[in-house]
């Protein structure tokens, strides 16, 4: 048992420096929402990878326009927090008492953010298609053609890089 004088008093902080440690452990790591290198679409179209096909959609190119689906749709709802949940927080409480792993939580949050991927993905519909890739689709979902971005959104853990 650690006691600490604090004026007067002698209190036990050891339960709160192991509540540090296991929160602590959780610092090298990383959840990552997004589309990977192994989603390719087929050789029909050169086995391209979904991720080059996202950035096109979210930064726009000479034939594609602009939709920050990532930006301004996913990113701007993780940064509001409403994921935080109350039953966030209990996992998080869970790893202060030793009870689970940031691990396990990653684990739980990971299906979590590619679902609010999905969403911004299903959801958004500006700029609409043009009227000639309404045409050729035969709906007008600007996000959306054979559904394989939306299907790709993944989640991966490992170790934070250095500009985290």
């Amino acid at each position: 048992m650690a006691l600490v004088d604090k004026g007067g008093y002698l209190v036990d902080n050891s339960q709160w420096k192991k509540m540090r440690r296991n929160l602590e452990r959780g610092n090298h790591l990383a959840a990552k929402i997004g589309f990977f290198q192994d989603s390719t679409y087929g050789p029909e179209n050169n086995n391209l990878t979904v991720a080059q096909v996202a950035q096109w959609q979210e930064e726009g190119n000479d034939k594609i326009p602009m939709r920050p689906f990532i930006r301004s749709g996913f990113m701007e709802k993780v940064q509001q927090g409403k994921w935080i949940t109350p039953q966030v927080l209990r996992w998080i409480d869970d790893i202060a008492m030793g009870k689970s792993t940031w691990t396990a939580m990653y684990n739980k949050l990971g299906p979590v953010f590619v679902k609010m991927m999905q969403d911004e993905i299903r959801d958004w519909k500006i700029p609409m298609n043009a009227p000639l890739t309404v045409q050729l689709k035969g709906f007008n979902d600007p996000l959306i053609d054979t559904g394989k971005m939306l299907d790709s959104v993944d989640y991966l853990l490992g170790r934070k890089s250095g500009g985290q």
